[in-house]
């Protein structure tokens, strides 16, 4: 009898890790986002592809604009220009031959300089990251030639971290890392999470769904320049921070991390122009671009 039940009991215990399998594979979010048309498009005669897709997913109506390209054979770069040099990410993308661009990160809507750490072809050009922005601004992205990293860190220095990259931009939150979603809560919640937020803050910009802007890689070297549109009720929702993780996984992203978004969110590529339909305008068109002071680019 002891033996039969063991047996009983290896069955019932196998049965459940396969039921659990099977849930993992079948999450009807990640399969819709993979299942969607994504015609993937060459830019030129580039390494460089380009899409675009309107999908039903989270319950809601989504408009996703991706760029795709293999680090070792494109160019992936940080563009400076805060301040009176601050312009629309397609104008910087255009001044610095880019064959795609994406805006980057925080900045202060007012003088248009950064408000985070920004380091372009050797140089720190924004030495520290306000301590306001530590409630989102938790990780950097990292760049030298062939190399991308993305790297969770709180903190306001970041010393050693950025000492060998050529270039890096602090940003978040971190969405993934090495292949782990990072859990973020509600501060007071009896959730188990990476990190807790004040609940205003928390309700206001990580469980609301906005306009978001994301980069991220894969395991095997592709990079991914990411936009999802907001704000227009019945033609792109937006996401919340855990959504835009469930994104990053279903598209098997290794490591990403959010950057700026709301009415900065901006993905241009070179062959059709501005991809998606920024909010500043707040018209569902491509032209509501806003001036943004960095942007990642791939040459």
């Amino acid at each position: 009898m002891k033996r039969i039940l063991s047996i009983l009991a290896v069955c019932l215990v196998a049965a459940s890790c396969a039921s659990t399998r099977n849930a993992v594979k079948t999450n009807p979010d990640i399969e819709a986002i993979k299942a969607a048309g994504w015609n993937w498009r060459k830019v030129g005669h580039s390494n460089v592809e380009a899409t675009w897709a309107s999908v039903k997913v989270f319950g809601s109506t989504q408009s996703i604009s991706l760029v795709r390209f293999p680090i070792k054979k494109q160019e992936l770069s940080v563009v400076d220009a805060g301040g009176p040099a601050a312009a629309a990410t397609s104008s910087l993308a255009e001044a610095g031959e880019a064959l795609a661009a994406i805006n980057g990160s925080y900045f202060d809507m007012e003088t248009l300089w950064p408000t985070t750490l920004i380091k372009d072809e050797g140089n720190v050009v924004c030495a520290s990251t306000r301590p306001s922005e530590l409630k989102r601004c938790n990780g950097l992205i990292r760049i030298d030639g062939s190399k991308v990293d993305i790297l969770s860190l709180d903190t306001l220095s970041y010393g050693k971290e950025i000492a060998r990259w050529r270039e890096a931009m602090v940003a978040g939150p971190v969405l993934l890392e090495e292949g782990r979603v990072i859990k973020y809560a509600s501060k007071g919640s009896n959730e188990v999470a990476d990190s807790y937020v004040n609940p205003k803050y928390f309700k206001k910009f990580y469980s609301k769904r906005h306009p978001r802007t994301l980069a991220g890689y894969t395991r095997s070297g592709w990079v991914y320049f990411i936009v999802v549109d907001g704000r227009f009720p019945g033609q792109a929702e937006g996401m919340s921070i855990a959504e835009l993780q469930t994104l990053s996984v279903a598209l098997g992203l290794y490591e990403s991390i959010n950057l700026d978004g709301g009415g900065s969110s901006t993905l241009w590529v070179k062959t059709d122009g501005v991809l998606n339909h920024p909010y500043d305008n707040r018209t569902f068109d491509h032209a509501g671009e806003r001036a943004v002071p960095n942007v990642l680019i791939v040459k």
